[in-house]
């Protein structure tokens, strides 16, 4: 199984990654640590809030609902 992780940054723009599960314990500890101001958001829950109020988080939340992700392709395999 896959899953669509969303990196929200405070101006609103965002990176969208595919993401299998066998690495997605290990790709939501990265972003933790090395992206602590940016959300992150896994499958629609939100896993790091980071710096977004919670405006900007409902408002980033809506926005992914509305993508169209193929998540049958990982963008990445992590080591």
């Amino acid at each position: 199984m896959n899953h669509v992780c969303v990196g929200v940054y405070n101006d609103g723009s965002y990176v969208v990654n595919v993401v299998r599960d066998c690495d997605l314990a290990n790709n939501i500890e990265y972003n933790k640590l090395w992206r602590p101001g940016r959300a992150y958001i896994v499958d629609g829950k939100v896993v790091n809030k980071g710096y977004l109020t919670a405006e900007k988080l409902r408002a980033a939340r809506d926005m992914i609902d509305k993508l169209n992700v193929n998540k049958n392709i990982p963008s990445s395999t992590y080591l």
